[in-house]
């Protein structure tokens, strides 16, 4: 049963709404006027404007809306006559539930944007775009779309952030390489101090490639320091993934191993090699073991404890790393036969 409240929805009011047109309301129109206190003196007010603007007279679901979401007709004109043609009413309540001035997309239109169409405008309020932000985007030359306005602000780059980035030092910056500098967290400082360690064909997909796999400029500096990586952030940025750093190469060189190839230190790294155990087979005798057999003997778990166990049981020092790998392979104390 319908619940009208007398002192609101009286029969004045329906008679009001029968002159204006709406006098065969469905039930749940009438329930939305009662529940949201819709009042006649509001609705007189809201058609009279209509009409003086000359536009098309609302469904009262329409005229509901307009009335708990307090949107005036000169909002409905600015919208829906000034700058679009063709909005709906419910279009027109979209845009002020999301805070869509017209001085807003009047502004957007002066930086140059005049074919937004109003789903670009509503995207734009819904991720906080503002005037000042576009501008600035605008202003870095990226050749920027509406659609990228909006994946910048999605990804929370910052206006000053685009700022410092197009200063650091590129003049080809594109609108991805601002988006993966500010999702990736580098900053112009660290873009300005990649560029001070001298590397040729440095490029923002190097520098993304660096950041993600943590390469700082003290890493490049200690590498080149040691003559690895002079011109080549790849080759740097290959031997950090694999876990090698400067000082693991010193490690080396500091047990005679001066010349190792780039290959080497991955290889070596990547099975786990310790220069520590490789000293310890110096000091048995194994000396300038080539990183392979290292590999080999790492891989069957020959250990500079597992030989000195074997040189006292079999009272012998006279065994190659091959003959250890034998009995290491074969479960046996002594080799089945000797190894070259």
């Amino acid at each position: 049963m319908l619940h009208l409240y007398i002192s609101e929805v009286d029969k004045s009011y329906f008679t009001f709404l029968k002159e204006e047109g709406y006098g065969y309301l469905p039930k749940e129109e009438l329930e939305h006027l009662v529940h949201h206190r819709v009042r006649e003196e509001k609705l007189r007010k809201y058609l009279k404007s209509f009409k003086k603007l000359n536009l098309d007279k609302p469904k009262m679901s329409e005229l509901v809306q307009l009335v708990i979401h307090d949107i005036s007709p000169d909002y409905i004109q600015e919208m829906g006559g000034d700058l679009f043609d063709d909005l709906t009413i419910q279009q027109i309540v979209e845009a002020s539930i999301h805070g869509v001035e017209p001085d807003y997309i009047k502004k957007i239109h002066q930086l140059g944007y005049k074919d937004m169409e109003f789903r670009d405008i509503i995207e734009f309020a819904v991720h906080g775009v503002e005037t000042d932000y576009i501008k600035v985007l605008t202003d870095a030359d990226l050749g920027i779309n509406k659609q990228q306005i909006i994946e910048a602000a999605v990804h929370g780059i910052e206006t000053d952030f685009i700022v410092e980035v197009t200063k650091a030092g590129f003049d080809n910056l594109d609108f991805q390489d601002i988006i993966q500098f500010g999702v990736h967290g580098i900053d112009a400082d660290y873009i300005r101090a990649l560029k001070e360690v001298e590397l040729d064909n440095l490029s923002p997909d190097k520098i993304v490639e660096a950041a993600v796999h943590g390469v700082d400029p003290s890493t490049i500096k200690a590498f080149q320091e040691l003559g690895i990586g002079k011109n080549s952030l790849s080759e740097i940025i290959e031997l950090s993934v694999h876990g090698v750093d400067a000082d693991y190469v010193e490690a080396f060189r500091d047990i005679g191993y001066k010349d190792l190839a780039f290959g080497e230190l991955v290889e070596a790294r990547v099975h786990g090699i310790d220069p520590d155990d490789v000293a310890e087979f110096s000091d048995l005798g194994y000396k300038n073991i080539p990183i392979s057999k290292l590999i080999e003997l790492r891989v069957h778990g020959v250990t500079p404890s597992y030989i000195e166990r074997v040189q006292r049981k079999n009272d012998s020092k006279d065994y190659s790393l091959s003959d250890y790998i034998q009995m290491k392979i074969h479960g046996r104390s002594t080799p089945s036969r000797r190894q070259e």
